[in-house]
């Protein structure tokens, strides 16, 4: 967050009045619609999905630069896809965020488990946050939660 002070005035400075063009400090980043949950506040899973290459997201998260001081990974299930730890490394090496978080159903927690190590690993100059998404406790939570 210290990493951020310095710049708000700037930030300040360019929602008033435009001026000086900056880039944004926070990046909500759509790894895929795919999920494994049929929740009934939800239709994500109905969108077709369309996943951008790990390569692709490399040129995205370089022309970004180290602007983005908070990145979300978030989809559909963003561990259904197999390579987001990459994807969050390759973010990592190429824009240096202070802050990732993943929000995630926890269906599938070895894999979770799995990536975020090698995350954590990887990225040490950044926080990593793992978002447990809870509809309700116990059985309402199940009902809704297809």
């Amino acid at each position: 967050m210290i990493g951020l002070v310095p710049k708000l005035p700037l930030y300040w400075s360019f929602y008033k009045f435009g001026f000086p063009k900056m880039l944004p400090f926070s990046i909500v980043v759509s790894v895929s619609f795919r999920c494994n949950s049929k929740c009934k506040t939800c239709d994500v899973w109905r969108r077709p999905n369309d996943d951008l290459s790990i390569e692709e997201w490399r040129k995205v998260f370089h022309n970004l630069g180290n602007s983005p001081f908070y990145m979300t990974f978030t989809g559909g299930e963003p561990f259904l896809r197999g390579d987001l730890d990459e994807m969050v490394i390759a973010a990592y090496e190429e824009c240096k965020p202070e802050v990732i978080t993943i929000p995630t159903n926890g269906i599938l927690t070895q894999r979770i488990l799995e990536m975020t190590e090698r995350m954590c690993t990887a990225a040490k100059g950044t926080n990593i946050g793992i978002n447990l998404s809870l509809d309700e406790v116990g059985e309402r939570h199940d009902r809704l939660r297809v």
